[in-house]
């Protein structure tokens, strides 16, 4: 018992303290979390609507006079979500990866209504 108090004093300290975080581990597959591999093909996403719902729209971006790297300019929507699995592999950083994610998202939407109007433009002005 402690003095005056009528308590029985604490328990003595072992020195180990049980960790704090989860109970087990986030599930990786090739060494990123779930939430990364789904997120980073979010920059495909308007351009698979865009596919599904007006399939002409896109069509000049197959158009290989207008190519980039030897490659079509619908390639670049492939580069945006590899850009994402980058960074996330590379960085560790949630932080820098959910900023990568959001900036590639923003080009995927704008490569997507606008690009196929610049390849349009871009193979009228080599003619």
């Amino acid at each position: 018992m402690t003095a005056g108090s009528g308590q029985p004093p604490p328990p003595p300290n072992t020195g180990w303290q049980v960790p704090s975080g989860p109970a087990r581990p986030p599930r990786l597959y090739l060494g990123l979390p779930i939430w990364v591999w789904a997120f980073a093909w979010l920059p495909v996403v308007p351009t698979a609507f865009m596919a599904l719902a007006a399939p002409e729209f896109l069509r000049p971006m197959t158009d290989p006079r207008a190519s980039i790297a030897g490659l079509p300019p619908i390639a670049m929507y492939l580069v945006l979500p590899l850009m994402n699995l980058a960074v996330a592999r590379v960085t560790r950083n949630e932080t820098a990866t959910l900023i990568t994610i959001a900036v590639t998202s923003f080009l995927g939407m704008t490569l997507t209504i606008l690009g196929p109007a610049a390849v349009l433009i871009l193979v009228n002005l080599a003619a």
